[in-house]
């Protein structure tokens, strides 16, 4: 779910940060997410099966959310 919300091309969180961006700098960012936001993404996921932690602040925050997303069952 957090993953989803990375704010690169083909993610929805590009939709998400435009709205709180000016807008000005919102259409810029949208027009150069557009462009090169697919290849960044693509560059972060080769960079993170390279063997470089790229994603691990996101594993953290989703290790820390899970124990609210937990149900037990009694």
């Amino acid at each position: 779910m957090l993953f989803n919300l990375i704010p690169l091309g083909p993610l929805d969180g590009h939709y998400i940060l435009a709205h709180f961006l000016p807008r000005e700098l919102a259409i810029k960012y949208l027009e150069y997410n557009r462009r090169f936001g697919h290849f960044v993404f693509l560059g972060l996921i080769l960079l993170s099966v390279a063997g470089l932690p790229i994603f691990s602040w996101l594993m953290g925050i989703a290790g820390e959310l899970i124990q609210y997303l937990i149900i037990i069952k009694q």
